[in-house]
């Protein structure tokens, strides 16, 4: 029954996710985390085989997703889709449950961040009375503290489940999860660190086509977007 539970409400936050409803999904991944301390005990283990890039590919290839979010003249590529628990968990390691859980958790906070940020000009634009400046440069202020709060709980979340999986063979989830970060890093003003980690995913990606994993890293193609498009942006 704990598993079911915990199946069911993982579902329910990939479907406020995927309805753009991310308050919801904050709220239903916090219940799912209480779930799952009902379902697995003990110390944590690291998550040593494949079943987390196996269950990302149940729904769909990591590059179909929609288009980058653009930032200005800035397009960048958020991995949007929410991981799946398969019903028939008797076929994947419950270690991998805990991961999954953050990272979604991870996901919808970075995506209502993403969402707040995109309504500040449009609210900008509806608080026109000179009357208003005051209160509306305050409304600011506080949207902005809510960003940044949002950003940072996702980093946080997502360097959590990130230190418990094994990143060699979960390559998917692993470049998903630097980028993702890396994004954030932008996003609060460290184009350097996020510079860094866009070009490490890039050597990393050359290294995997060298070593002939073309049919796995095939579902890896979005990242390049968020590459610098010019050498002095990677010194930024």
């Amino acid at each position: 029954m704990a598993v079911n539970a915990v199946v069911e409400q993982n579902n329910q936050t990939l479907a406020f996710i995927q309805q753009g409803d991310f308050v919801n999904a904050i709220e239903s991944s916090s219940h799912a985390l209480r779930c799952c301390r009902l379902l697995i005990g003990g110390e944590a283990e690291m998550l040593l085989n494949e079943c987390l890039d196996h269950c990302m590919l149940l729904r769909s290839p990591v590059n179909a997703n929609p288009p980058p979010m653009p930032s200005g003249d800035d397009p960048v590529f958020i991995y949007r889709q929410g991981i799946t628990i398969p019903l028939r968990t008797s076929f994947v390691d419950l270690t991998c449950v805990t991961p999954i859980l953050i990272f979604n958790a991870a996901l919808a906070h970075q995506l209502l961040a993403e969402q707040q940020q995109a309504l500040q000009p449009q609210q900008q634009r509806q608080q026109q009375r000179q009357q208003q400046r005051q209160d509306r440069e305050q409304d600011e202020e506080d949207r902005d503290d809510l960003i940044y709060m949002l950003q940072m709980k996702a980093r946080q979340l997502y360097r959590l489940a990130h230190s418990t999986v094994d990143t060699e063979v979960n390559v998917l989830f692993h470049f998903v999860v630097v980028n993702n970060t890396a994004v954030i890093d932008r996003r609060v003003g460290n184009p350097a660190v996020s510079n860094a980690s866009f070009y490490y995913l890039m050597a990393r990606f050359l290294i995997l086509q060298h070593q002939g994993m073309n049919e796995r890293i095939r579902h890896l193609e979005g990242f390049w977007v968020n590459l610098p498009t010019s050498p002095s942006a990677a010194e930024s």
